[in-house]
């Protein structure tokens, strides 16, 4: 809203133009969507060119003007509705609290949009929200009822009222426990993930927006306000033009790191999985995450790097340091030491995820989160917490074995040190003696080491001299049988050979050329592949891996599963060591990961549906594992059917790296596309085990560190045609 100052200025100069066109477009462009304030410059430039009276109209001048400037702006009205009070506002809307009259009477929220110029930004949103509104039937989530436009022209939408609370006021205004409190966030959780499962993040979630309705049933949580959300469902062209590049959308404080980089592209539905964290948080001990910091902040783009950058402390720890601890646990029904002892490493464990700053981090739908929350409320034990305290126990021993032995190393070798200072004391030359009987042949191999460090032992007491030609005779043996030993310790047991990728098991399906279209609704883009190549019709599998690679990173132990934990700079590499492989490099076979084309490609199988199998989930369970049937581990590949090309899990069991580097889709048609050359995450195509139904397609894209580890991703490889092989598969 412009100031009187401004409105001072805007008046004057146009009180300069002479023209009535110039005039009505300089008052558009200053004005923009501030239609109040047009109308008010029209009547004050309309008063100005009225012959003045004299002061026998003062005081009904006054009264224009009071009303002009008045604090309580003329009510708008709406057709079949009677306003009665304002109830908030914000920057694109004011919304009141009316009674709708017919067929029935009503209390509704009405919310009346402030412009009623139709292509601004504000009113393409304001739409935008109307249409998301009205695919959202949910409990948790405040209904729609009706759509128009005021007298005005400005539109209008109705929705349920609801006579609540903030979540945050009411829980402390009832003096909720820790129990109630996440019960009844769980229903904002239920909510969230049916606005999810319909393709539509809010971006804005925040106490202010989920307001608790009591009922006979009990409390509850209705979420408000989708006037910045995003639906994945519509043209991403409309919400670009909405949402501008590096345009900063949501509230400060409850922002998910990705909001506040300016990326829009970027954001998905983990950045209300953030938002919620930060609710919850400041839910169960009444403050936000990095208050502190936020506090110190002196200008925004100092809180938008806290956001991006510092990393919370766990919220046990927060509770520590609060100096109104005892009133957080007041509104809670219990003490202060009572409260601490009910934040356990659970807990902590939830809202650390939650809060995780690279997206990947969080939970990868609400429904997981949902299910920890259970667990916590149900007593029992968080799968990944188990899993996360049961490698660190692991790591604890392995440690704690690393220390006893070199500490047993150490105390064998000081040992058998003393014994030869003992030795040569007493006996004068007995060390040489035995290490020359080595050399005779008298002695085994395996006492042939020992002999040369009792040999420097000697020669170290006896001031550094001995027999050279037998030293280096000695040691040249001695080499000799460490060579021995080394070989034989990595020569492969019988049965376990490998030369090549076909003797370790990985089978290839030779892929035509061919032309597809690629992505989904508005992001469908034409691509087409040139050239043939050679895909692996089953995900690396952890026997394969460690074949080449000598490791096995796995979580889910299993020879035939599909080996995860490996980051995609570590994928790349078992490409690399698979093609360098001798017999694999004397025939030219190039091994690397497919680009994201080739795998979409691979995955669609000729189809343009949603999933290779059809539009509908309904089948989804006969082609992947993901978190309806993989019971939170993966299993081994090739298990599910294949899709109509013939190739195993595509979609599930573990996320598959892919080569490109993450960017926007182009907007045209594009031949044999590899992503940019550089970029700060790759791209993992598929889902996994720990996936809903919705982003375990042919067409979700997530993005990732190319460094990070978790066990989530896996991959599959492409074997690259030699150009025989190439000229063969044109022909």
């Amino acid at each position: 809203m412009k100031t009187n100052s401004n409105e001072e200025s805007i008046f004057r100069e146009a009180l300069g133009i002479v023209g009535a066109a110039q005039r009505a477009t300089y008052l558009d462009e200053m004005c923009g969507e501030d239609t109040a304030l047009r109308t008010r410059l029209a009547k004050l430039l309309l008063a100005d060119e009225s012959d003045w009276t004299g002061f026998d109209r003062l005081a009904e001048l006054v009264d224009q003007q009071a009303e002009l400037y008045s604090e309580e702006p003329i009510r708008p009205v709406v057709e079949n509705y009677a306003i009665q009070d304002e109830i908030g506002q914000g920057g694109m809307a004011v919304v009141y609290l009316a009674e709708q009259v017919k067929p029935f009477q009503r209390k509704v929220a009405l919310k009346i949009q402030r412009t009623n110029q139709l292509g601004s930004d504000s009113f393409r949103r304001f739409a935008a929200e109307q249409r998301t509104l009205a695919k959202l039937n949910h409990i948790n989530i405040a209904t729609i009822y009706n759509a128009g436009s005021t007298s005005a022209g400005n539109p209008y939408v109705a929705m349920e009222w609801v006579d609540g609370l903030p979540i945050t006021t009411f829980c402390n205004n009832n003096r909720l426990t820790i129990t109630e409190r996440l019960k009844l966030f769980r229903g904002v959780c239920d909510g969230m993930e049916y606005a999810h499962h319909n393709s539509v993040i809010h971006r804005d979630l925040k106490p202010a927006n989920i307001l608790v309705a009591e009922t006979l049933q009990g409390p509850i949580p209705k979420i408000i306000d989708f006037g910045i959300a995003k639906n994945f469902a519509e043209n991403k062209e409309d919400d670009a033009r909405i949402t501008r590049e590096s345009q900063i959308i949501g509230t400060l404080q409850y922002m998910s790191p990705e909001q506040a980089s300016g990326d829009s592209r970027v954001v998905d539905f983990h950045a209300d999985i953030f938002a919620l964290g930060v609710m919850l948080h400041e839910l169960l001990i009444d403050e936000i995450p990095l208050a502190a910091e936020f506090k110190a902040a002196s200008t925004l783009e100092d809180s938008l790097k806290c956001i991006r950058e510092t990393v919370p402390k766990p919220l046990s720890v927060t509770l520590k340091t609060l100096p109104h601890a005892d009133d957080v646990a007041q509104h809670r029904k219990t003490s202060s030491s009572a409260l601490k002892k009910e934040f356990t490493t659970a807990v902590d464990f939830i809202v650390s995820r939650m809060l995780e700053k690279e997206s990947c981090d969080r939970y990868q739908s609400i429904q997981a989160l949902k299910e920890d929350l259970d667990c916590y409320l149900a007593g029992r034990p968080i799968p990944a917490l188990q899993r996360q305290e049961k490698q660190r126990r692991y790591r604890r021993r392995y440690l704690g074995w690393c220390v006893g032995t070199l500490l047993c190393f150490v105390s064998c070798t000081y040992t058998v040190f003393s014994f030869l200072v003992g030795t040569r004391l007493e006996e004068g030359g007995g060390p040489r003696k035995k290490a020359l009987s080595v050399l005779s042949g008298s002695d085994p191999v395996g006492n042939r080491m020992t002999a040369v460090a009792e040999m420097d032992s000697v020669a170290a007491l006896s001031g550094g001299k001995k027999n050279s030609s037998e030293t280096s005779d000695l040691k040249m043996r001695s080499e000799s049988s460490k060579t021995a030993r080394s070989a034989e310790a990595i020569s492969p047991a019988p049965g376990e050979a490998f030369e090549t990728a076909e003797s370790m098991g990985m089978r290839f399906r030779l892929l035509p050329p061919g032309t597809f279209e690629m992505g989904r609704g508005t992001t469908e883009h034409q691509v087409t592949l040139t050239k043939p190549f050679k895909m692996g019709i089953y995900e690396v599998t952890q026997a394969q891996y460690e074949q080449v690679m000598g490791e096995n990173p796995s979580s889910f132990i299993g020879p035939d599963h599909p080996v995860e934990g490996v980051s995609w700079n570590k994928a790349a590499e078992f490409c690399h060591n698979l093609s360098a492989l001798p017999a694999e490099k004397a025939v030219g076979n190039v091994y690397r990961l497919p680009t994201e084309a080739e795998w979409e490609y691979a995955c669609r199988a000729g189809k343009e549906t949603y999933f290779s199998e059809g539009d509908s989930v309904s089948e989804l369970g006969e082609y992947a594992w993901y978190d309806d049937n993989a019971g939170d581990t993966t299993h081994p590949v090739g298990r599910k059917k294949a899709n109509a090309w013939g190739f195993y899990d595509m979609r599930g069991n573990v996320w598959e790296w892919v080569e490109d580097w993450w960017d926007a889709y182009p907007s045209g048609p594009i031949a044999d596309p590899t992503g940019p050359e550089s970029g700060k995450y790759r791209i993992a195509r598929g889902g996994g085990w720990n996936a809903y139904a919705g982003i375990t397609n042919a067409t979700h894209r997530s993005r990732f560190p190319p460094s990070k580890v978790r066990n989530l991703y896996g991959f599959r490889v492409v074997l690259e045609l030699t150009p025989e092989e190439l000229s063969a598969a044109v022909d």
